[in-house]
């Protein structure tokens, strides 16, 4: 009788339209019925006394429970505030947590940063939750990391951390130390990554906790390599290679990540594909989307080294639809800009541009400043690259004038960027893309002025850190500030560099010699610094050494494909 009851009147309210009925595929045999509009609901819930409310509110809660599966997200977020509204607040606590562990796995990280919170929220400031408070923060900050908000995730490790302190819990201590690494790493901050990797393996040393400790040595030998550290890094790697041999599928998957890396800054691009492929495997299996993506954005890099670029182009492409599917920041970012470097480089600038301003979408989002330095800079040098290039014609000489005025306001841009997060390889790439420009327009006082500045901030710096791309950035300084200086050749002008004068040949030999570290044979940058040079030979008269840095330089524009450029350069520098 009462079912009837409940049938008619229910049927009568979606009659006036004060709800209506639908299915739900979390329970296919059960009909559910809403209230077109939450004020609504809002009225009729607190106008139904209290005590009575929240008995509605704990059978709500009770009929998900059992009549609804507990892998479905949005459940375990409804169960959840059920329990909240009826004050149950530790049941409320756990759902939320539970729903929010499901939407991060179910690519979901926006909706378990809300639940996260919620849960936090909640949760009383006592004793005994102090332990499920830590879980909570170590949640939040690794899926804060995933989104690419690492200030925020660095703040919930280091609740973690002394959370962990005053339960003196070794693991979730290391482990706070690990979010921290990856929240520093992923922002290239590191000397940062490599001190919290070094305070977490030394914990973990001392704890004798095998697995994390290996976990801590890789990244460790990753922030190594970053400050150009190659020996120590070579060791660890052998190092973890055979301790990683006798534990489980993670910590040999790390150990062929780290030799990957190994094997890249050596130049064994063969022996470090076949470390990253097998790393991939192996967190497929254990389906570990983020190291999957950051992966096959490893394998993207190894060949553009190479200059494979179809191949790299499959492997960043791969990995932007993996990344944007998961939300995955970094990986995104990184595929993005890669693509937009490829484009850059083969002088497909309007397929660039698309790329970069979908990366710097994503670091706004963000709101890391970081990023949109990086990509401020590469706006700056995508117009500069257009500005710096002979017109062919009127209207090329007017977006010419336009590139200039675009590139000068992105490259202003990443100079006040990257001096607020302190990033001197950005700072390094603005001011010299700005001596190009005021080169451009006869400035050579100006020029000079930030060719100077762009090569002293890049030797400071590379006394640091002489990573790769540092090297890359400090030959590049180096070249323009030769340009600079060979502007007037006959006055044969110097400049004075850390108290020691040089001249523009001083300036070229010095940037093809931080190329030839790199051991990249076919680099573009070494293409345009030999045309430089080629170039200020033939003015100063040297007519056999312009003739061998002329050759050289259209031979390798050729290797890489750019045809148009060593057609240019044999029409530039002619006898």
């Amino acid at each position: 009788m009462a079912e009837r009851v409940l049938d008619a009147v229910l049927q009568r309210l979606e009659q006036q339209e004060w709800i209506y009925r639908r299915r739900d595929i979390r329970s296919a045999n059960t009909l559910f019925y809403s209230f077109p509009y939450d004020t609504m609901q809002e009225v009729l819930s607190q106008a139904t006394p209290l005590g009575q409310r929240q008995a509605y509110h704990v059978l709500a809660a009770t009929w998900f429970v059992t009549n609804v599966s507990p892998q479905a997200t949005q459940s375990a977020g409804t169960v959840a505030y059920h329990f909240e509204q009826a004050d149950q607040i530790d049941e409320a606590v756990a759902w939320y947590g539970r729903a929010a562990e499901q939407a991060h796995n179910q690519n979901a990280p926006e909706t378990a940063i809300i639940y996260y919170q919620r849960a936090l929220r909640l949760l009383p400031d006592e004793a005994s939750t102090t332990s499920q408070r830590m879980q909570l923060h170590a949640g939040l900050g690794y899926t804060l990391c995933w989104l690419g908000h690492y200030e925020k995730a660095a703040h919930s490790f280091k609740a973690v951390q002394a959370i962990a302190n005053s339960l003196s819990n070794a693991e979730m201590l290391v482990n706070a130390l690990w979010g921290l690494f990856l929240a520093a790493y992923f922002q290239d901050n590191w000397d940062a990554a490599l001190e919290y990797a070094e305070d977490g393996e030394a914990l973990a040393r001392d704890m004798q906790l095998e697995k994390p400790r290996l976990q801590m040595q890789v990244g460790r030998g990753l922030a190594l390599l970053r400050v150009g550290e190659l020996h120590t890094a070579v060791t660890l790697g052998k190092q973890v290679y055979a301790t990683g041999k006798s534990l489980g599928n993670r910590e040999r998957a790390y150990s062929h990540v780290l030799l990957g890396q190994v094997g890249r800054e050596m130049g064994h691009y063969q022996q470090a594909v076949q470390a990253f492929e097998k790393a991939q495997t192996l967190f497929r299996q254990l389906k570990d989307a983020m190291w999957q993506d950051l992966l096959l954005a490893e394998l993207g890099q190894l060949a553009l080294e190479q200059h494979d670029w179809d191949t790299a182009v499959t492997h960043y492409q791969t990995c932007l639809i993996y990344s944007q599917d998961q939300g995955h920041f970094y990986t995104a970012v990184v595929s993005l800009r890669q693509l937009g470097h490829i484009a850059l480089q083969q002088r497909h600038y309007h397929e660039a541009e698309i790329n970069f301003r979908q990366a710097l979408a994503l670091a706004e989002k963000a709101d890391s400043v970081v990023y949109r330095a990086y990509l401020a800079a590469d706006m700056g040098l995508l117009h500069l690259s257009q500005a710096v290039a002979t017109p062919g014609s009127a209207l090329e000489m007017v977006d010419k004038e336009e590139h200039q005025e675009v590139a000068f306001s992105w490259l202003e841009k990443a100079l006040r960027l990257a001096r607020q997060a302190r990033k001197p390889l950005v700072i390094v790439t603005a001011v010299a893309g700005l001596a190009q420009l005021f080169l451009e327009d006869h400035l050579l006082d100006e020029a000079e002025s930030q060719a100077i500045l762009g090569v002293s901030v890049a030797e400071k710096t590379l006394q640091k850190q002489s990573g790769r791309a540092m090297k890359r950035t400090t030959a590049v300084a180096w070249r323009v500030l030769g340009q600079v200086l060979a502007k007037v050749p006959q006055k044969e002008k110097l400049a004075t560099i850390s108290g020691q004068q040089v001249d523009a040949s001083a300036c070229f030999g010095r940037s093809l010699q931080l190329l030839d570290d790199l051991g990249e044979p076919d680099s573009l940058e070494k293409a345009i610094t030999l045309r430089a040079s080629a170039l200020y030979e033939l003015y100063r008269g040297h007519d056999d050494r312009a003739k061998s840095l002329r050759r050289q330089s259209i031979l390798l524009f050729r290797r890489l494909g750019l045809d148009k450029e060593a057609l240019q350069t044999k029409d530039l520098v002619a006898w």
